[in-house]
């Protein structure tokens, strides 16, 4: 929840004119879309009763991909400030 709420926040504020500010994006669409959807799907899969195979895998890849979001977008608050 708090991602969407980001990357709308983020849409309206950043110009997307610096290679940093895309990576901002991309780094929440990824990640927002492995971490949450994987979720979702083995729940699913779980549901009818099979495993969910590599799924489970995506979860903490999606993670890692919207701390770098965070990271960066702490990076560039930080350089703006400095």
């Amino acid at each position: 929840m708090y991602h969407a709420i980001v990357l709308l926040i983020l849409s309206f504020n950043l110009g997307f004119t610096s290679p940093l500010e895309t990576w901002i994006a991309y780094c929440f669409i990824i990640g927002t879309i492995f971490f949450s959807f994987s979720i979702y799907l083995i729940y699913l899969i779980k549901l009818s009763g099979r495993s969910a195979g590599i799924l489970g895998f995506l979860t903490p890849v999606g993670g890692l991909f919207l701390l770098a979001g965070w990271g960066l977008l702490l990076y560039s608050f930080l350089s703006d400030i400095l």
